[in-house]
């Protein structure tokens, strides 16, 4: 940090009650909008991230109209949290497909038999090539999305992820007749699955979908053992208090990932249709950003729901991985939106430059001397003026210490309550 002498409480809280961060503290009813941790890897971005997660799960009581949901990339997070949560007597769900303890999202439930939320969750786990045909990837979100409605006319919200996978590799002339419960459904088995041996066009759209889906098998399987006493849902889940936990894992991570994505974007959905508040708060924690690919919504959460009450904390160890998942102005947007930064040991010079970029330019009050000599002897000059300079540099930066239990964490701090 810049030095200056800060007192650690910047804001005084009547009731006692703090959000701590880079060794200072603002009262809870004060949180708002984003915080950034960027830098690389060993800096201390995640001690700090677990003292401000710390801090806000000390918050969270029943009735206080809080909740919190983290995702871990590193896996280790679980104890800490579990703890937090006996300590508070709080709930306590955790989604980790390498791990027995996992709930089952209770996807039925959360996209609520909408035409378009089902079409959006099939956009999201079957996704669009970036190079090459879409039209194949296009075709099994629509057969996706009709067996996905035909499921909610047979079973209400009670199917899960396991009956979805049952039902896309089932024999096509079942496919077939099972769709015709629905209209929707009975329309696209007419123009996209075939009749006869001979369409193999219409055989290439079934495997498409096929082959997509085969990626949620493991949370199909772990929908299918699991209780639904065990089924969890977003929807209620935002309308009580407790914390989600998403774990990660490396052997389960393209299985993990799909789902993540999709239980986002409806957690974003949700927050966006709550009424503005002041006193509610949902606080999202995702250390290492990148880990989770482009996460739908992101932006949506950072730039339209801190009003509803989102508070939220990113990791990630430079820009430029940014850059790459959401494209430059996006990321850009993601970063800027951040009221508090935490800035570490930058991992490149692009990273670097966007650090001192964030901190501005400030006026100085700055006065020149000099002298010379000549013939006639030594003569002075002396200006003042106001310049304007950068409070550090790029050398500067990296020249911040890793993180070490000797000397501590390194960074730089901003706050609308303290600048640089």
């Amino acid at each position: 940090m810049v030095k200056r002498d800060i007192p650690r409480d910047l804001l005084s809280a009547a009731d006692g009650e703090y959000l701590e961060f880079g060794g200072h503290r603002i009262p809870i009813t004060e949180a708002q909008g984003t915080s950034l941790m960027m830098g690389i890897s060993r800096s201390g971005k995640s001690l700090e991230q677990k003292t401000l997660m710390a801090s806000a799960l000390r918050a969270i009581r029943r009735g206080s109209d809080r909740r919190a949901v983290i995702l871990d990339a590193k896996g280790d997070l679980l104890p800490i949290v579990w703890k937090a949560c006996k300590e508070q007597r709080l709930p306590l769900w955790y989604f980790n497909l390498a791990d027995r303890r996992t709930i089952a999202p209770h996807i039925a439930r959360d996209l609520e038999g909408r035409p378009d939320k089902v079409y959006e969750f099939f956009k999201i786990v079957i996704p669009e090539p970036e190079r090459g045909e879409r039209f194949w990837s296009q075709t099994a979100q629509i057969l996706g999305s009709a067996i996905a409605l035909t499921l909610y006319q047979e079973q209400g919200e009670s199917w899960g992820l396991h009956d979805l996978y049952r039902k896309v590799l089932s024999d096509i002339p079942a496919l077939i007749g099972f769709l015709q419960l629905h209209p929707q459904g009975k329309d696209i088995a007419a123009r996209y699955l075939p009749t006869d041996t001979g369409q193999n066009t219409q055989y290439g759209f079934l495997t498409q979908l096929t082959v997509s889906i085969q990626q949620l098998e493991l949370a199909a399987v772990n929908q299918y053992h699991t209780p639904k006493a065990r089924w969890f849902s977003l929807r209620d889940f935002i309308e009580s208090d407790g914390v989600f936990l998403i774990g990660a894992n490396s052997d389960v991570r393209k299985a993990t990932n799909p789902i993540v994505q999709a239980l986002f974007r409806l957690y974003v959905n949700f927050i966006s249709r709550l009424p503005d508040s002041r006193s509610r708060k949902l606080f999202t924690f995702i250390d290492e950003v990148s880990f989770w690919g482009k996460i739908d919504g992101l932006d949506e959460l950072h730039t339209f729901c801190p009003s509803k009450g989102a508070v939220n904390a990113l990791v990630v160890q430079g820009i430029e991985q940014l850059y790459a998942l959401y494209g430059e102005h996006t990321a850009r947007a993601i970063a800027g939106q951040s009221v508090i930064k935490l800035l570490f040991h930058p991992t490149d010079s692009t990273s670097a430059r966007w650090m001192v970029d964030q901190m501005g330019q400030f006026r100085v009050y700055e006065v020149r001397r000099s002298s010379s000599f000549g013939r006639g002897g030594e003569s002075y000059s002396k200006s003042e003026d106001f310049v304007m300079r950068e409070p550090v540099t790029t050398g500067e930066l990296f020249n911040l210490p890793l993180a070490s239990p000797r000397s501590g964490n390194h960074f730089y701090l901003h706050t609308p309550w303290t600048g640089w």
